[in-house]
């Protein structure tokens, strides 16, 4: 009786998995279709940037074009076979020596560990790559202020002063396309593979990046677009290696990791990207953009608006994570039951791990 009702409870999880996967599926197409008016209206508002460049109202002025960005889908496909590569070398071999059978695990669940050990192995390598490439690049940038970057020793306001002639250096477009070569890997990565829970969380947050760099660069705001990869790519190192060792189940070691998370978050994403880089992009950028230049209408095709109402957004969840950080830390001092607490933590830092905030369901 009781394998029966295990069984029965088992195939109405399964369906209900079934059902939430398709209608995940469903939303995606969904939210695919609803923003095409919106890509249109930003791809129009582009264009309408590049005219007023081309119609001589600033001499010398460069044109971002879309075709620039092409390179990104080779870098995309070289990621793709690098992490196949990587899988098969190194990740699942890594796995398989740090993850354990623990007490209460049956098979199905170490294996769940160890697949999502591999993946957060990948990201920790992605992440301390994109960290070092970044600072190399960016260290003798005149617009990277000290507090950033190791080694800097320039100025926010030098991302806005001659904006519409500015021109960019192949190392600088090169770590952008980097970027935006790894987020369309990961967004072919998450739809050809098994769609796992956080289907939907996921395809919405690799969405919205691949949008934010390929338009950012669009408008010419490469430069604030720099310190925004910045900020967000060091942080994320803290956050997978701290997820890989809650999966392998060394709790102190997590914790530690944890504590160190934490202060990464504070400085990068609630001081640094606020202090430095929106108030840069708020009032230098405002200040250069319109008002040096003399032209009352150079708002318009700007992309002020849009690319300053995404910045906020962003400090928002930013914010928020934090205060559900806290929470976790009550909950694990109050309650002190270390394995849930852990879990919760790291599963509330894999949410809030990417640029766009997204938030992943949990995972047993």
């Amino acid at each position: 009786m009781v394998g029966q009702n295990i069984t029965t409870v088992r195939s109405d999880c399964n369906k209900r998995t079934e059902y939430w996967v398709q209608t995940q599926n469903r939303i995606a197409l969904a939210v695919c279709v609803a923003a095409v008016p919106l890509l249109y209206y930003c791809y129009t508002s582009v264009m309408l940037a590049n005219f007023k460049r081309r119609a001589g109202h600033f001499p010398g002025a460069v044109f971002p074009e879309l075709m620039d960005l092409v390179p990104a889908i080779y870098w995309a496909a070289a990621f793709l076979v690098a992490r196949i590569i990587a899988y098969k070398l190194l990740l699942v071999p890594a796995a398989t020596v740090a993850v354990k059978m623990q007490p209460g695990w049956d098979v199905s669940q170490l294996n769940q560990r160890r697949e999502k050990f591999q993946h957060c192995l990948f990201l920790c390598f992605y992440y301390a790559g994109a960290t070092a490439y970044g600072w190399y690049v960016l260290v003798d940038k005149p617009w990277v202020p000290a507090a950033m970057v190791p080694g800097a020793t320039g100025e926010t306001v030098n991302c806005w002063r001659g904006f519409w002639t500015q021109t960019v250096q192949p190392e600088v477009l090169t770590y952008y396309l980097l970027s935006l070569g790894y987020a369309l890997q990961s967004l072919v990565y998450l739809v050809c593979r098994k769609h796992r829970r956080d289907f939907l969380e996921m395809f919405l947050h690799h969405s919205l990046e691949i949008s934010l760099i390929a338009y950012s660069y669009l408008y010419g705001y490469m430069r604030i677009g720099t310190l925004v990869l910045a900020v967000h790519d060091v942080g994320d190192v803290f956050i997978n290696i701290t997820r890989c060792t809650n999966e392998a189940r060394y709790i102190k070691s997590t914790m530690v990791l944890f504590a160190m998370l934490l202060a990464s978050w504070v400085y990068f994403r609630l001081y640094l990207f606020p202090v430095h880089v929106i108030s840069s992009s708020l009032w230098e950028g405002i200040n250069e953009i319109v008002y040096r230049v003399g032209d009352p209408d150079g708002l318009s095709g700007s992309g002020y608006y849009f690319f300053n109402g995404m910045l906020i957004a962003l400090l928002v969840l930013h914010v928020f994570w934090f205060f559900m950080f806290l929470r976790m830390i009550y909950f694990f001092t109050t309650q002190h039951v270390v394995d849930d607490a852990v879990d919760q933590v790291v599963n509330e830092a894999d949410a809030a791990s990417s640029p766009a905030g997204d938030r992943k369901s949990k995972q047993s």
